[in-house]
């Protein structure tokens, strides 16, 4: 039984972690896959693969920043990184990438509670959506929103990047 610490989310990810780790193929993302990990319950956090075990992403500091897996799961409860596959594959969007690796370094107007209300301002996912189309909507600021504008057509699943252990902890 798990210490009453971790309470239910803790739970509840640590199941589905265990299930998507044992029991799915794993992947290795492509070239700006979407990625995702989970930080408290139903909370996620977003950001684009870049190639060479990099990911891009938006820090609650605005800050954009090239960061490792152990870094983007920093902070969280999250076991594992999700990665955006069609089928059993792995899909990417070059495009998103290399428009993620041109913010790296800036600094963002990032909302004090999480969630974007003026049109400068993002969150991780919008971030990642501007990414994948080029565009900034505020608007766009869950993962639900990533997957409303892009499953079915661009992907169809989530599996769990392919790391070592050592590579996350």
């Amino acid at each position: 039984m798990l210490p009453l610490i971790f309470g239910l989310p803790a739970a509840l990810n640590l199941a589905e972690s265990f299930i998507d780790n044992v029991l799915r193929d794993r992947v290795t993302p492509k070239l700006g896959s979407i990625l995702y990990c989970r930080l408290v319950g139903p909370t996620t956090h977003t950001g684009i693969y870049v190639g060479d075990q990099q990911i891009v992403e938006l820090l609650g500091s605005g800050e954009v920043k090239l960061s490792s897996p152990k870094e983007f799961i920093s902070g969280t409860q999250a076991v594992s990184i999700y990665v955006a596959c069609k089928g059993s594959e792995a899909v990417g969007f070059a495009k998103a990438a290399e428009r993620a690796r041109a913010l790296v370094g800036k600094t963002l107007d990032y909302p004090t509670m999480g969630i974007p209300t003026e049109k400068h301002e993002r969150n991780c996912h919008c971030f990642v959506y501007e990414c994948l189309t080029g565009e900034h909507d505020s608007q766009k600021w869950t993962l639900l929103d990533i997957e409303n504008k892009f499953r079915g057509e661009y992907f169809d699943n989530w599996r769990v990047w392919d790391l070592k252990s050592e590579e996350l902890f």
